[in-house]
């Protein structure tokens, strides 16, 4: 078998030492219900889906088969059927705490209408955003411009 990198260990020390282990309670009731209603809010402005996921850590298994913070995000996209729209314009915010990874990955519709530099942007902002503590601010933040971004180019037929 071959060696293991030490990077590697030391990820597995990240994820495994992670406050919270289960991904349901990475965030508190009270948070989950804000990013809920701001989901739904905006909702009502356009035709696109958003789903956010917050995940502590990935399991060991991943840890060792090299998974990153984008794979695991695009396996999440899929699990949930993110991709599974009328018109194709699904969208997940997903975070991934223990990697202090922001990954935005969209549906074909939505890929082709806002360029990945807004996404990667959009990103960055929030990782900034966490890096300076303000985790609830800047996920609402998020939030609310995926739901401008989606409005502008898939209104909702009541918003048109």
């Amino acid at each position: 078998m071959a060696p293991v990198p030490k990077r590697l260990y030391t990820r597995m020390a990240w994820h495994l030492m992670s406050p919270v282990t289960r991904p349901r309670r990475a965030l508190a009731a009270d948070v989950r219900e804000l990013i809920e209603a701001r989901i739904a809010a905006g909702a009502a402005r356009h035709t696109g889906q958003l789903r956010v996921v917050f995940e502590s850590a990935l399991a060991t298994e991943h840890l060792r088969a090299g998974q990153t913070a984008r794979q695991r995000a695009l396996k999440v996209f899929s699990d949930l059927a993110v991709w599974d729209t009328e018109d194709n314009n699904g969208v997940l915010l997903y975070v991934l705490l223990a990697d202090h990874a922001v990954e935005i990955v969209s549906d074909r519709a939505a890929a082709r209408r806002i360029p990945a530099a807004v996404w990667e942007r959009l990103c960055a902002e929030l990782a900034t955003e966490f890096a300076h503590g303000a985790y609830v601010d800047g996920t609402l933040r998020a939030i609310d411009q995926i739901n401008a971004l989606l409005a502008d180019v898939f209104p909702a037929p009541s918003a048109g």
